[in-house]
């Protein structure tokens, strides 16, 4: 099942992060890497999860279905049935942003996000006795600003009960507090729950003919994946940069387990007969592998890998070539750990990874526990679009079924799948090839007898000592001797050793981690017979050690190899065009968004305009108090009806009030300043703005440069907050023209 939680904000609220990123404010409210403001898939399990706890006397038979809707507290697994992801904004006003922030002219500052979608409030304590604010008390809070709807997408293992539903339904509309200063007007929500009606598709067969034992398929997560390391902080966590076998394999095997298909389980899953290749990062629409430990570049080299200059000075030939280096000269590993081959050379792959900061905070207060155990928790994962390619290996028919439970899913990837982690991925199938090859369209070329040739791995591989039965990772050539059946002789290994972690789904327990060669080990072999490239590849199809259905012991032969590497740039996505970008927007949400933006940057050329009008005002200049006068009836009555009571007003002598004739001294050029002023109160004036043409001036510029929306939007954003800011443009003219009395008139007051 799948559905969608929405989340409106009906006050100010900050769901705050544990640190301010500024010094401008002291607490900063969560954003995304857009800078929009977002609510992340924890945060709200456990707002689901307190008021649970709170109604549980009160619920009765449904209580216990708490449990398999949100699972067991303080664990990464994903025991619950129910994963929630990051709540955000709508993705089309997402993408106008991220257009505006990446377009080549004119692009959006990032400093202009947060004035465009967060706000700003600040607090104090004051003594009740005398009613003056404390010292030292006064802090800032960013905020999300009232009427932000953000939604996070709810996606369920299984076909939940009627039971579980209205037990959800309760939470989400029984949920109504949120975030800091809850309790002080902040934090005021409303959540629903609405999930998507979709018809459950029949079982289909395997189609008729299908003969491939190896289907390529392409992985975009939805949601970052958590994939932890070996040695991670149990609360922490350091994520891989790739998926590994293993974790799709589990993936697939909960998915067969909550669909109750356990004859598949054992037949794909426990039999070992499916292999799970590793999904590792894309470059350029092609599959990467690790890079060979062979490969180096000179030691502190500031080009880049695919820099031209490069490759005739840091970037060095493979070392398996068995040439010796010129005396003083050091290599170093690439600065890539991925690489794709194309006929034209190698493309690096750079995966992105995102750390997102964590923090359990007092149920009941909402305060950090800042007695208790440390509670801030750092995950790294790779990010959410992050684009990998995998494989999936064996009799044509298992190898289908797995496929149509990757596409038709649901399928959750790492930890932490539960709370805004897990991936999520869209599944694309991309070729199934009748050969074995784990890469889509590579042919190994043809070795013929005596010549050398390298084998290099792609995964980890598992291996063992004959003698001893110890784990081995030096075993790496005697394996690949093996693997050949005297077709070949190892020369020389170049392995790099290291450990991998094992699990054992049957018994469902952890297992000591194994040594093993890491993927990039290379061998250099020598033909003892011609193998052409049939023969190539069956010998591919069989990986070295244990644990293959992980996807481990994968490898490839490399017929030849270039004295030096010849290294592509990295792929870069193609700009998009503003004529791309979906029409379906939220017309309130991105005009309101743009109007507070258009609002902050006139508030900064009209309060700089200001103070150059003031600073050209001729005449005698009056008391600074009696320009504050006017200030303060003009914020009382309004600006007409402050301006009529001033220039009306007489005198006991029937003439004009003494301390109000400075305004006919005043000039604004040659009009005087209650002209000026006059002029300003009519219901269709506009401050003045430098530049008023459209087509030129800093109006023009400060327009251009700081629009997201659509040209229409945009236009209708710009009048409205100009047509909001002419009182306070008066109150900063006059407050302008008291600084300018107060100095012009040797601070006479």
């Amino acid at each position: 099942m799948k559905g969608v939680l929405t989340l409106r904000m009906l006050s100010d609220t900050c769901f705050s992060m544990p640190a301010a990123l500024t010094a401008a404010v002291d607490s900063e409210v969560a954003t995304d890497e857009l800078g929009l403001p977002m609510v992340s898939g924890k945060t709200l399990r456990g707002l689901l999860r307190d008021t649970w706890l709170s109604m549980l006397d009160a619920l009765g038979d449904e209580a216990e279905a708490g449990l398999a809707l949100l699972g067991e507290p303080q664990s990464h697994g994903a025991e619950s049935v129910l994963r929630i992801s990051d709540a955000r904004m709508d993705g089309a006003i997402r993408s106008r942003l991220a257009w505006a922030l990446s377009r080549p002219q004119n692009p959006l500052p990032p400093s202009a996000v947060p004035a465009a979608f967060l706000g700003w409030r600040a607090q104090t304590s004051m003594d009740r006795v005398t009613g003056a604010p404390n010292t030292d008390t006064l802090r800032g809070i960013r905020v999300a600003p009232r009427r932000t709807v953000l939604t996070a997408d709810l996606e369920t293992s299984r076909d939940l009960t009627g039971g579980e539903r209205r037990l959800l339904d309760l939470l989400a509309k029984a949920t109504r507090h949120a975030g800091l200063d809850r309790n002080r007007g902040l934090g005021h929500i409303a959540m629903g729950v609405e999930w998507h009606a979709t018809a459950q598709a029949p079982p289909v067969a395997p189609p008729a003919g299908v003969a491939a034992t190896v289907v390529h398929y392409r992985l975009t997560l939805t949601a970052p994946a958590l994939f932890r390391t070996e040695g991670s902080d149990p609360n922490s966590s350091v994520g891989l940069d790739f998926a590994p076998g293993s974790a799709i394999r589990g993936a697939v095997a909960a998915a067969l387990t909550a669909a109750g298909r356990h004859d598949d389980v054992r037949s794909i899953i426990h039999s070992g007969r499916v292999r799970f290749l590793d999904a590792t990062p894309e470059a350029d629409g092609r599959r990467t592998v690790r890079a060979a430990t062979t490969w180096r570049r000179d030691k502190g080299a500031t080009l880049e890998d695919w820099d031209a200059q490069a490759k005739a000075g840091d970037m060095a030939s493979d070392l398996a070539d068995g040439r010796r280096l010129p005396r003083g000269v050091q290599r170093q590993p690439l600065g890539h750990r991925w690489w794709a081959s194309s006929p034209i050379g190698l493309i690096p792959a750079n995966p992105a990874m995102v750390q997102r900061t964590h923090q359990s905070r007092d149920r009941a207060t909402a305060s950090t526990d800042k007695d208790g155990p440390a509670t801030v928790y750092v995950y790294e994962a790779l990010a959410a679009g992050s684009k990998l390619q995998g494989a999936i290996a064996g009799p044509a028919d298992l190898v289908e079924t797995a496929m149509r439970t990757l596409e038709t899913g649901p399928v959750w990837l790492g930890r932490s799948a539960r709370a805004g982690y897990g991936g999520a991925p869209v599944v694309e199938r991309l070729s199934t090839d009748g050969a074995t090859g784990e890469i889509a369209g590579r042919l190994p070329g043809r070795i013929d007898d005596g010549m050398p040739f390298l084998v290099r791995l792609t995964s980890p591989a598992i291996l063992r000592d004959p003698e001893t039965g110890a784990h081995d990772p030096w075993q790496l050539s005697a394996a690949v001797e093996a693997r050949f059946g005297g077709a070949a002789v190892a020369e020389t290994a170049y392995v790099k050793p290291g450990s991998v972690r094992a699990y054992n789904r049957l018994w469902r327990t952890a297992m000591a981690d194994a040594a093993c060669a890491e993927a990039g080990s290379v061998v250099v072999m020598i033909a003892g017979e011609d193998l052409d490239s049939a023969a190539l590849q069956r010998i591919e199809a069989m990986p070295l050690g244990e644990r293959c259905a992980d996807g481990l012991g994968c490898f490839v032969a490399e017929a030849s190899w270039p004295a030096r590497l010849p290294v592509q740039q990295e792929a870069k996505a193609r700009a998009v065009d503003e004529a791309d970008l979906p029409e379906d927007i939220q017309a309130g949400a991105v005009t309101q968004a743009q109007e507070r933006l258009y609002s902050s940057v006139l508030r900064r050329v009209l309060a700089a305009y200001s103070i150059r009008m003031a600073r050209g005002l001729g005449g005698d200049l009056p008391a600074p108090s009696q320009v504050h006068a006017l200030r303060a009836s003009i914020s009382q009555a309004g600006l007409a009806d402050a301006l009529r009571e001033w220039t009306e007003a007489r005198g006991a002598d029937g003439g004009p009030r003494a301390n109000r004739t400075w305004l006919t001294a005043l000039r604004h050029d040659t009009m005087p300043l209650s002209e000026f002023l006059r002029l300003c109160s009519q219901p269709a004036w506009r401050p003045p703005v430098p530049g008023e043409s459209p087509q030129d001036g800093a109006q023009a510029a400060e327009r251009r440069i700081y629009r997201f929306a659509a040209q229409p939007v945009a236009d209708e954003a710009w009048d409205s907050a100009l047509a909001g800011l002419g009182t306070w443009f008066i109150d900063q003219l006059l407050s302008a023209i008291a600084k300018r009395c107060k100095t012009g008139r040797g601070g006479a007051a």
